[in-house]
């Protein structure tokens, strides 16, 4: 092994290992050639020029001041950090490249053989911007976009979108446009969706042209208890629906409109008892 604080000559054969103790200044030498070794170990700087070349297609190259690139005219370049390697064949490693997919920079992890698939952090001190030029960020079929402790946005199929809580069991409510009850929000209460105020306080008014109940039930007869406009905290009181005179249990004071009603004393009926009592309401003709 020979060791050197500078090196001048033209070439060196790649037959052995070669130790710099200090330096390799390829603009101070008078080295016209190449450095070749079979190893070479520096323990101090390596300068060139404007290039230095692990073999004739792995080039360093200085792009301008403090800048360094990898490059190799129009070849697609790859850099990877290992997390372990065994050979070829059996390791983990982050990957920077623009060789996994043809013309896209990929930016994560890649496992092979006894290698263990690994998760990527992105870590900042302040703000994380993604600013795509065509306004599009893509997710992967069946991907999770998680806030730690917080929620899960998933998409199982297209045009439906998730959302739970990050254990993936729950979820509480959405907001739009604030935290407090300046705002409104929609809470999910077991199978029902219900508009609150952003701060779950109470509830908030909903607004439409046209508001449609039990949209994919058929007129039953008699009414069904629970299919039907209800109103207030009361259970099962509002308008009710049937064909035929009602035997639904309704609370007092709640409407049923029949379907079939004939004459002025079968067209409507009022609850009178909490129960399935009802009273026709006379109407005209």
């Amino acid at each position: 092994m020979a060791t050197a604080d500078t090196i001048s000559m033209a070439g060196i054969p790649a037959s052995a290992a070669l130790a710099i103790g200090n330096a390799i200044d390829a603009v101070n030498t008078a080295a016209t050639g190449a450095i070749v070794a079979a190893s070479l170990t520096v323990t101090g700087a390596v300068q060139a020029g404007t290039t230095l070349g692990i073999s004739t297609d792995v080039l360093l190259a200085r792009d301008a001041a403090n800048t360094l690139a990898l490059r190799n005219a129009a070849n697609a370049q790859t850099f990877r950090v290992y997390n372990t390697y065994t050979d070829a064949s059996n390791y983990e490693r982050g990957v920077f490249d623009w060789s996994t997919t043809s013309n896209t920079l990929t930016i994560g992890t890649a496992k092979l053989g006894t290698g263990t698939a690994r998760d990527l952090t992105i870590v900042s001190a302040s703000n994380i911007t993604m600013s795509p030029a065509n306004g599009v960020i893509f997710m992967a079929l069946g991907s999770t976009l998680v806030n730690t402790s917080r929620y899960r946005i998933q998409t199982p199929s297209d045009g439906v979108i998730t959302l739970t809580d990050n254990a993936a069991t729950s979820f509480s409510r959405l907001q739009f446009g604030g935290t407090t009850s300046s705002f409104p929000a929609l809470r999910r209460t077991s199978t029902a969706l219900e508009v609150v105020l952003a701060d779950n306080s109470a509830y908030a008014d909903f607004n439409g042209a046209n508001i449609t109940a039990a949209a994919g039930t058929a007129i039953p007869a008699g009414g069904t208890a629970g299919a039907g406009l209800k109103v207030s905290s009361t259970s099962n009181f509002g308008v009710f629906f049937g064909s035929g005179a009602p035997t639904l249990s309704a609370a007092q004071g709640s409407i049923y409109l029949r379907s079939d009603g004939s004459s002025t004393s079968t067209r409507m009926y009022v609850n009178t008892n909490g129960s399935t009592t009802w009273t026709a309401v006379t109407t005209a003709t």
